[in-house]
């Protein structure tokens, strides 16, 4: 073959793969949010690591994501993540197979609560936060994202089964586990859903005595809306071999009414763990949806038989400890 035609050959795949790239593009959709979340307490003793008399706007973030769909089969997705910091969130690639088995490969948003998959969007439920006693970085139960692999089966009609497999590793402010292997079933149709989920690890924190232990993470969850009234509640168990004192037992259950666009809520959560770490609390809020697109939310939160200093940083000098939460969430 003589230099002319590679020549010529070497121009149209490139500018077949421009096209290609081309049209990749003209299908990106971008897609964001941001939280706008502020509380104070009445103690001086920090709370979920940022929370105090002094009161703290640090929960407040915002996100940007973008996905394109590279071919019928094959669709690509990631978000960066701004507080404090900037922090690639996820990007995943994902293939379905077929109308019933999609793979997916990269940094994968946790699957294992309730809303882990959109815990970011705050208009997406409806507290100012999720309830703290699964889903804080301090009560570790629930994780932002893992990097490796699933595997999802979808199947039924009006009511939809779904079973995920995944694997790979956890490592996120700190905290590593290698070797993650876990299951997800989720039972869903027009009234909510139903989701079971356990997974096991081998947690790594080199210098400390729990480093290669396996850990071990159960969680079943609920959410449903019947005639205006809303339910979602969730109980989370973690062990890890050989540390029975470090056994973590939490649950929440969260029930609300709908007045049109305004929500007014209850919740009752309880935190405990073996080593006699645990509080319980009740909270009252109200979520008014302004738009398609915001809504406010405003919340009154009473912690009561802290021990250990349950959540805290510290044990609070008070039996109760009151906080005072509010936020406004967009999306865009």
């Amino acid at each position: 073959m003589n230099t002319y035609r590679l020549t010529v050959l070497a121009a149209l795949a490139l500018a077949s793969t421009q096209a290609q790239s081309g049209a990749a593009l003209n299908n990106l959709k971008w897609d964001g949010f941001l939280n706008a979340r502020g509380a104070v307490s009445d103690s001086s003793e920090s709370y979920l690591g940022d929370i105090d008399d002094n009161g703290s706007f640090q929960e407040t973030d915002y996100g940007l994501s973008a996905s394109a769909q590279l071919s019928q089969r094959l669709r690509i997705a990631a978000q960066l993540h701004l507080s404090s910091v900037v922090t690639f969130d996820w990007g995943f690639a994902s293939y379905a197979y077929n109308p019933n088995i999609t793979g997916r490969v990269g940094k994968i948003k946790y699957p294992g609560t309730i809303i882990s998959e959109y815990v970011d969007v705050g208009l997406t439920y409806p507290w100012v936060r999720p309830p703290e006693s699964i889903y804080s970085e301090t009560a570790e139960l629930s994780f932002e994202s893992y990097t490796g692999v699933s595997g999802l089966y979808e199947a039924g009609d009006d009511t939809s089964y779904n079973l995920n497999l995944y694997g790979g590793q956890i490592s996120e402010d700190g905290e590593q586990h290698d070797k993650l292997l876990g299951a997800v079933f989720t039972l869903s149709n027009d009234y909510g859903e139903i989701k079971l989920n356990t997974n096991q690890s081998t947690v790594e924190a080199e210098g400390e005595e729990i480093d290669g232990e396996n850990r071990a993470i159960l969680s079943v969850g609920i959410r449903g809306e019947w005639n205006s009234v809303v339910l979602y509640s969730e109980f989370a168990h973690s062990e890890i071999d050989n540390f029975s004192e470090s056994d973590t037992d939490a649950w929440y259950t969260t029930v609300g009414y709908r007045f049109g666009n305004t929500m007014p809520h209850m919740t009752y959560q309880d935190y405990k763990v073996d080593d006699g770490t645990e509080q319980s609390s009740w909270m009252l809020g109200v979520k008014q949806q302004l738009s398609q697109y915001s809504a406010l939310k405003l919340e009154v939160q009473r912690i009561s038989d802290i021990k250990n200093g349950g959540l805290f940083a510290q044990q609070p000098d008070d039996s109760d400890v009151y906080l005072f939460n509010a936020a406004m969430n967009f999306v865009f």
